[in-house]
């Protein structure tokens, strides 16, 4: 059974006029315990769910916090129950007209530092690349963002641990203090999913010339099984063409980071490109638990007599990792 709830959605800190419909089969009794993410044509519904025996469901609340001052409008119909799968929108209405232009940017409201045509946005772009080189960290920071003031040893190319008999630290690879301080998410990750909102964006890319803005072949399974757009990938293209860019990118996000006094490449990033600089990264594990299983949500049954070859399973990834000095961390998730 999926419940469906049809909007109209307007919201002054959004600049948001539309119709929009969420759905969710989290009363489903079948399938198991997990989240029901997000589609293009509804809005950006993301439930989780249990498995619930319907004969003991007797009403469904729908609440909606709100902290910020003011007033604002919410009108809703009610709940409507379907027996199978309920049928996707596919004409939004826009009563102030397209949600997006051009370069990803709200259509709808202005403010200062917007972009305003595709000189100004080629300009900044390339601006911010040509600086990336002339970023650095502090002087009191070392080459790989360690702490100078701080000496704990002796240089081993690596990063490692180190007691000093009260407190553990994490040393970089020329033997100073680390505190890692970093960006998680730190890729190109500006993607939307937007089968049945084609009418609400102001351009579509061109999949010829703007493949890179497009999920690469076996990406889009799953929740992005649908039609997706990045257009911080498509603003790239359209400045530095559709071959380097993304190394620009890189190159950017790094100079950036190192204006703002980050030093580590955080998780679910594309760490690949800080390995390859030398710039320190988090490398993201997941634990699977193949043969021990979980007791609760992720955290594994560890007495069980499989889960020490679950951990040798889980350290595997590692190994490529043992001779690159850029690595301070590993994160057991994903």
């Amino acid at each position: 059974m999926d419940a469906r709830n049809f909007i109209d959605f307007r919201s002054r800190a959004l600049g948001l006029a539309a119709e929009a419909t969420i759905r969710c089969s989290s009363w489903k009794p079948t399938p198991p315990p997990g989240p029901h993410d997000r589609e293009g044509a509804f809005l950006k519904p993301i439930a989780g769910w249990h498995r619930v025996d319907l004969a003991n469901v007797d009403r469904m609340t729908f609440v909606l916090p709100r902290k910020a001052p003011g007033s604002v409008r919410w009108c809703m119909t009610e709940f409507v129950a379907a027996p199978g799968e309920v049928e996707k929108m596919s004409a939004p209405v826009l009563a102030k007209g397209k949600l997006l232009d051009e370069f990803g940017q709200s259509a709808q409201r202005q403010w200062p530092g917007k972009t305003r045509n595709e000189t100004e946005l080629k300009t900044r772009i390339r601006e911010q690349y040509d600086s990336a080189a002339k970023q650095n960290w502090p002087a009191a920071f070392t080459r790989w963002g360690g702490w100078k003031d701080k000496k704990l040893g002796e240089a081993t190319g690596f990063f490692r641990t180190h007691n000093d008999g009260s407190r553990w630290w994490l040393v970089d690879p020329d033997g100073y203090a680390f505190w890692s301080s970093g960006l998680d998410c730190v890729r190109v990750d500006a993607d939307a999913r937007v089968d049945g909102l084609e009418s609400a964006l102001s351009w579509i890319a061109d999949p010829k010339h703007y493949a890179g803005a497009y999920p690469r072949e076996g990406e889009a399974v799953g929740p992005r099984a649908g039609k997706m757009i990045n257009h911080l990938a498509a603003n790239m293209i359209r400045t530095f063409g559709p071959d380097g860019w993304r190394d620009k990118w890189s190159a950017t996000a790094l100079g950036e980071m190192k204006c703002q006094r980050f030093n580590t490449v955080g998780n679910w990033s594309e760490y690949q490109f800080a390995a390859k600089v030398r710039f320190p990264y988090v490398r993201p594990m997941n634990f699977r638990g193949r043969r021990s299983g979980m007791v609760y949500r992720d955290f594994p049954d560890i007495y069980h007599p499989g889960f020490e070859q679950d951990t040798t399973d889980y350290a595997r990834p590692t190994k490529g990792h043992r001779e690159r000095p850029g690595l301070p961390r590993l994160l057991p998730h994903e």
